[in-house]
């Protein structure tokens, strides 16, 4: 997933020592993420991601091939 990101120009990273997804949103937000993507059991159970908007606090569930898009139409949107 990380490496899909990058290849659509989309700067991306990931930490997994931190162990809550409290501490995770945290430390997304002190480096100005635009999004977060959680990817938890009940995700990968049901094949998707959630796709969180820190600016807004919006939520969606994307299927995984539809990340790339939305992020990205986020991106054209915010350039104009």
């Amino acid at each position: 997933m990380l490496d899909s990101l990058r290849k659509a120009d989309i700067p991306s990273g990931t930490n997994m020592e931190i162990k809550s997804l409290k501490g995770a949103m945290r430390e997304a937000n002190d480096l100005g993420a635009r999004f977060v993507l959680i990817i938890g059991e009940d995700e990968l159970k049901k094949n998707v991601v959630t796709l969180k908007d820190m600016a807004s606090g919006e939520q969606k569930e994307l299927k995984i091939d539809e990340v790339i898009l939305e992020v990205t139409s986020y991106k054209l949107h915010d350039a104009s």
